[in-house]
């Protein structure tokens, strides 16, 4: 199930988005019980208000120029318009996890107590309050993914997509938008908005779509990081896909999905955690070596799998030499950057050394000795969407114990952090 991460919250975030889809987005109810709220009537006004009166203003805040443009508006547009700023701030992670490791912590785009009086401000302009209900509590309002804090600090981007998708949504009738409550109807509901808006990838169009039909689309707001999970994933499972659509990419990824909980029948699968995700990088699955070229595919391991005679209980004989999948922790790196470093850190040192324990490779013969060490991503390669350049400020030459260590962490400290973390260890830092 696409629902399942980490977070201790997350079912009070799920009941807060099921409100919301069936009191608002499928019906025209209100989240704030303030009647018929979630109507073709009231989204116009804000539209004419919002998009088409983008009248410039002395002040750079968001909510000032919000005030004036709604100054005059009916007051259900109004309360609709918090209630969209509400959704709006469902998704963005909004505090930190108790399970989070204090050097994991993430920097939060916005946090719950912010999400509030956000919203409280918009309610203050028709003299309303925000109730104090649970899916406006501290777990509701903490959100169920990571985000960067510029896409979700644009707001005028965000009602530029949503206003005209929900104007567009409010004129069908109630029961043609009751069809699409069907789960089997969710890849028709991500066509029909991708054709009646355009092909344009905002991240609020994936929220969307994620609180919508949490089984079959990701917790995944960026489109870079859908596209190359498929990239990723689609050669190692045999999926092909052109991905020159957003819901080819969607319908690829829920196959890929598929596919991983066959091949981890135990785990809970998420694309940002364990085992699908480690120290940062998507896993890279191969069969039986690094060479691939006459690996067996992912059908005929599954069918070994299914003609492999079970067993009898309690017989202890162990096979060796069969195929089977196996992880590799490894990341797509571009070529010939070890090198390079290695060629760089000679010009400036006598000999190689590791950067953080000062190990040398002097016990062995000098047409080994490179092989003793390894390069370092300093800020990691997880991190990266795949236009990034790097460059040898970012590499660290470190020994294969250090290196294995630092990514111990997720992400790895700095090599400053990380020595200190390590004080004490063979009396050396």
């Amino acid at each position: 199930m696409a629902r399942w991460n980490d977070l201790p919250w997350r079912e009070d975030v799920y009941k807060a988005a099921e409100k919301w889809r069936e009191t608002c987005f499928f019906n025209d109810g209100s989240l704030f019980d303030n009647g018929d709220i979630w109507t073709k009537g009231n989204i116009e006004p804000l539209i004419d208000r919002i998009l088409d009166n983008r009248e410039p203003s002395d002040s750079s805040d968001f909510f000032e120029k919000l005030k004036l443009q709604l100054n005059g508006a009916p007051k259900e547009s109004v309360l609709l318009m918090a209630e969209i700023m509400w959704f709006i701030y469902l998704f963005p992670q909004g505090q930190q996890s108790e399970k989070t490791p204090p050097d994991q912590e993430i920097e939060l785009a916005v946090t719950w107590q912010t999400k509030r009086e956000r919203i409280s401000r918009i309610l203050s302009l028709v003299d309303e309050t925000l109730p104090d209900i649970p899916i406006t509590g501290i777990d509701a309002l903490s959100g169920i993914g990571r985000i960067g804090k510029r896409p979700y600090n644009k707001y005028f981007d965000a009602m530029k997509y949503l206003l005209p998708v929900l104007l567009k949504w409010k004129q069908l009738t109630l029961d043609k938008r009751l069809e699409y409550e069907d789960t089997s109807r969710c890849w028709d509901f991500a066509e029909l908005i991708d054709q009646k808006i355009g092909q344009t990838s905002p991240p609020w169009r994936h929220a969307l779509l994620f609180f919508l039909y949490p089984d079959k689309f990701e917790r995944m707001v960026s489109t870079n990081h859908k596209r190359n999970l498929v990239k990723h994933f689609g050669p190692r499972l045999n999926i092909e896909t052109s991905q020159s659509t957003l819901l080819e990419t969607d319908k690829a990824i829920y196959e890929i999905r598929n596919r991983l909980t066959t091949l981890f029948p135990d785990e809970a699968i998420d694309f940002y955690l364990k085992p699908i995700q480690v120290d940062g990088n998507w896993i890279n699955l191969a069969f039986d070596s690094e060479v691939t070229e006459n690996a067996p595919s992912y059908d005929d391991v599954m069918a070994s799998k299914r003609e492999k005679p079970d067993r009898p209980e309690g017989e202890q004989k162990f096979t060796e030499g069969e195929r089977k999948i196996v992880i590799h922790d490894r990341a797509e790196r571009a070529p010939g950057l070890r090198q390079k470093k290695i060629k760089q850190f000679l010009k400036t040192n006598s000999e190689l050394y590791c950067e953080n324990c000062g190990e040398t490779a002097t016990g062995y013969p000098k047409d080994i000795r490179t092989r003793v060490f390894e390069v370092h991503h300093i800020i990691p390669i997880s991190q990266y969407d795949g236009s990034q350049i790097t460059n040898m400020d970012n590499l660290a030459l470190l020994c294969a114990n250090c290196h294995r260590a630092i990514h111990y962490w997720n992400p790895p400290p700095t090599l400053e952090v990380f020595k200190d973390k390590l004080v004490g260890l063979n009396g050396k830092k």
